[in-house]
């Protein structure tokens, strides 16, 4: 009863009724290539699968598609519910260890189990909702060009590491290596292997040590077009050729790659925003990344013309790289889980609004996602919600950051400084900028632990600007210049101040990182909570306007009334919002620190569940 447990479907029933289900379940193992259920046949069975895996051939039109499906994941459903044939056939592609309820017991449950019944319409409506999403953008094959422009150290291990991540998320996923063909050094799994799916062309070696690393020596550059084409058209869904090729080739096709598809420049030195690969050159517009690949640990240069990059070294390599039988999760290091993640669209990004104290909720909601080890691979903000993300980026601790922002910026005495004789802004500073020093001394944005981008709005051109690189410090300061309050930073010819001018929860600027799930965070208050509070507000804001600058009050709520129609607007695209009942009156009251990081807590504790069902889903091998 307790293995049944492990699969999502039956995890939220009662000990009770998860008895009776155990009760009515048959256990089987199936060896590789058997056939489970065939299209066009009457449905039989509703299956949970407990380890090993199958694939899911569908038709639609003329069009064949194939989904992996693998430990925790269910089928079979429709066509006992609706009591129509199947309509996909499915197969096993290793052994494959299945628990299964006839039709009889799935409708008796179904009937006289209201628990089974409602996790059933769960599931039914989450997978409804994860393929709506998938029909928003193409979910064929794709490619990923791992770019090696000269031998680097550990370079073969890398490769195999790297694709069997991959074919772990995505099975069916090869890699073709072009780069470094086997020697006769190499291990003798090595053998030539001429396979269906390679092109026929004269010249070409073809190579395998197992069923998704091949080697390739003499192709020419026509024989690695062909081979892209048609992996375009006979490979599986969500499946990824990994092409390892030298950047001569590369740049020779890359025109016939799609937006869908990844490059990757690999190197063993600190890369440069302006890389030959980088898509303004080669006009390739999908994802790009860099990779440094080293031998030991080395930090990360500090040079403001640096994008952020990747880092994998040698002992990320040599830990066990075997992918495990059961579980939901790579067993790959985590750099390279992480660069998997990234290629296979499984990251999980998170956008931070602005607004000022009560983004010190922010800070609540990540520290709920960690201790709940939901990944944050990519972070964006404004304002507050700039500097929180900055933060964590540098830490990759919630703990840790809580106490820098808390000694930062958690109190009104720790920001206020009025001028004596106020030009630009109502406040010096100095304060803000000291404490900012303080925090991020001279560390550039691509020496964070994790991605991040802040936004600023330049007075100047009167545009929005994203801040990805350069100093931490500067992007602080920039996104969270609240106008007439904090001066404007001079930067680049730009006057940048506070960037929820522009942009009060960035999820766009995550579209670049290839995120399978976008979470959103919106603290500031709807109008429905101000209207509960209207009679409180109307006395409280008389009361505070009457007095020595307390035009800063009438202010801030008008600010707050601006970021939340433009909030509510850019945070439809997440696929999970946030939203913290941050308290009416604190938006400017830096001295109610934990009770903003409190209200995040609760806020994301209340998301949770649905959280950890959509990431789970998201990291389970192959599709829902």
């Amino acid at each position: 009863m307790e293995n049944l447990r492990d699969i999502p479907f039956f995890a939220s029933l009662s000990p009770k009724v998860l008895e009776r289900v155990a009760e009515m379940m048959e256990c089987h193992v199936f060896p590789p290539f058997s056939t489970l259920c065939r299209r066009g046949e009457p449905g039989r069975y509703f299956y949970a699968i407990a380890s090993g895996g199958v694939t899911v051939n569908l038709l639609s039109g003329a069009k064949r598609y194939q989904i992996f499906l693998g430990p925790g994941q269910v089928f079979g459903e429709m066509s006992l519910l609706a009591d129509i044939p199947v309509t996909a056939t499915v197969r096993t592609v290793k052994e494959t260890r299945v628990y299964r309820l006839s039709k009889q017991a799935f409708r008796q449950l179904l009937d006289s189990e209201p628990e089974v019944y409602r996790a059933l319409i769960e599931m039914l409506v989450h997978r409804l909702r994860h393929r709506s999403n998938l029909a928003e953008v193409e979910t064929g094959p794709t490619c990923c060009c791992v770019v090696i422009a000269q031998p680097l150290p550990h370079q073969k291990l890398f490769l195999q590491t790297l694709a069997k991540t991959v074919a772990y998320y995505n099975p069916g996923s090869i890699l073709v290596d072009f780069v470094l063909p086997p020697s006769e050094s190499d291990n003798a799994a090595w053998k030539p292997r001429p396979d269906a799916f390679f092109p026929a062309m004269a010249g070409a070696e073809v190579f395998t040590d197992t069923n998704h690393c091949f080697t390739v020596s003499g192709a020419s550059i026509e024989w690695k077009r062909h081979l892209l084409q048609r992996w375009k058209r006979d490979g599986g869904v969500n499946q990824v050729l990994i092409l390892a090729i030298s950047g001569e080739d590369y740049l020779s096709f890359a025109e016939n790659l799609s937006e869908r598809d990844a490059v990757l420049a690999v190197t063993d030195a600190v890369p440069s925003l302006e890389h030959d690969l980088a898509p303004k050159k080669t006009g390739h517009h999908g994802g790009f990344a860099q990779v440094i690949l080293t031998d030991g640990l080395s930090e990360k240069g500090a040079s403001s013309n640096q994008s952020w990059h990747f880092h994998i070294t040698a002992a990320d390599l040599q830990q066990d790289r075997e992918m495990q039988s059961n579980g939901y999760l790579s067993n790959a290091p985590h750099s390279v889980d992480w660069l998997a993640r990234w290629i296979t669209r499984r990251e999980v990004g998170l956008s931070l609004s602005a607004g000022a104290a009560r983004g010190f909720a922010h800070l609540g909601v990540l520290e709920v996602l960690e201790q709940a080890k939901i990944p944050v691979d990519c972070l964006s903000g404004t304002s507050m919600g700039g500097i929180v993300a900055l933060v964590y980026a540098m830490t990759g601790s919630a703990g840790q950051s809580i106490e820098l922002i808390r000694e930062m910026l958690g109190g009104n005495k720790k920001i206020r400084d009025l001028a004596l004789y106020p030009r630009g802004s109502l406040y010096v500073g100095s304060k803000v900028a000291r404490a900012a020093y303080e925090v991020f001394g001279d560390k550039q944005i691509s020496q964070l632990k994790k991605p991040c981008a802040v936004i600023a709005a330049d007075l100047v051109r009167g545009q929005r600007v994203v801040i990805h690189t350069g100093p931490a410090v500067e992007a602080a300061l920039a996104t969270s210049a609240i106008p007439g309050l904090f001066p404007v930073l001079e930067r680049n010819g730009q006057l940048l101040t506070d960037g929820a001018l522009m942009s009060r929860i960035p999820l766009d600027v995550l579209e670049g990182h290839r995120c399978g799930v976008r979470l959103a965070v919106n603290v500031i208050p709807s109008p429905e909570t101000r209207e509960m509070e209207a009679e409180k507000t109307l006395k409280w804001l008389k009361e505070k306007a009457s007095h020595f600058m307390g035009l800063r009050f009438i202010i801030a709520f008008s600010w707050e009334l601006q970021a939340w129609t433009h909030g509510a607007h850019e945070a439809e695209i997440a696929d999970i919002l946030i939203e913290p009942d941050t308290h009416i009156y604190s938006g400017y009251n830096f001295d109610r620190f934990d009770e903003m990081v409190e209200a995040g807590r609760r806020a994301a504790e209340a998301k949770l569940p649905l959280i950890e069902t959509t990431v789970s889903t998201l990291l389970n091998p192959g599709v829902p």
